[in-house]
């Protein structure tokens, strides 16, 4: 009896939650829980159109969190929440490691060279933060975001 409770109550959290929390889930089709998730703890503007394009969450209790995404904003700073993330200091040729993802196709991120910066959200901590980087496009910007709350 307890063991088919214990089973049940871990696959209730997993559809309840969107997420999974036994491993790894990856998905270039997020669902709208996943996505307002993202949406929450990377602090992105509710008011900009966000097309997802990956998403992946790893870990039990602490997690990081790779998510790619489109968006028409003209400028990096439109994407996020300006109260909690600062762009003005991110740089060109900002490189994310390339080992993140583990050779999902969707994370293409090897060699390229991106608009981006590290941001930490709860100083003094340090953690949980993001590892910000965007390519510009004719209509917009790819924007890679690795949310680390490991540590």
């Amino acid at each position: 009896m307890k063991k088919t409770f214990f089973s049940f109550w871990v696959v209730l959290m997993v559809l309840l939650t969107g997420c999974s929390f036994l491993g790894e889930s990856a998905t270039t089709s997020p669902t709208k829980l996943q996505i307002k998730k993202c949406q929450n703890m990377m602090h992105l503007n509710s008011s900009d159109e966000i097309v997802p394009l990956g998403y992946m969450l790893s870990g039990f209790q602490g997690f990081y969190c790779l998510y790619k995404f489109k968006t028409g904003a003209t400028e990096l700073q439109d994407v996020f929440d300006k109260e909690f993330v600062d762009t003005s200091k991110f740089k060109s040729g900002f490189i994310l490691h390339t080992e993140l993802g583990g050779g999902i196709e969707w994370w293409n991120i090897k060699n390229k060279e991106l608009f981006g910066g590290v941001i930490s959200l709860n100083s003094p901590q340090q953690w949980p933060a993001m590892t910000v980087g965007a390519e510009k496009t004719d209509d917009g910007f790819i924007v890679y975001v690795f949310y680390d709350n490991m540590h």
